[in-house]
């Protein structure tokens, strides 16, 4: 984790987004409020809309996947797997 940029995106059962994005630096991530080349996670909160694909939360998850087809190193990660993850 040390090292990796993340992007947050959704809303997260674990806490609102800055407890979730000082949890990340306070274990040696970096974090960007938007997807680019150089993120590497594209973490996605667990608490979701229907409607997600019209949203800003959707967009990220889009630009992300556009990127990743373009040959771009980001993985799209669950908020649960990445708790699992961080145990």
């Amino acid at each position: 984790m040390a090292g990796s940029t993340f992007c947050l995106t959704g809303e997260f059962v674990s806490g609102d987004r800055n407890s979730v994005d000082t949890n990340l630096r306070l274990r040696g991530a970096e974090t960007s409020p938007y997807v680019n080349k150089n993120v590497d996670y594209l973490e996605i909160g667990t608490l979701a809309s229907r409607d997600w694909l019209y949203t800003a939360h959707g967009r990220k998850i889009e630009k992300a996947l556009l990127l990743k087809r373009k040959g771009v190193d980001i993985t799209c990660i669950t908020e649960r797997n990445l708790l699992r993850f961080l145990g």
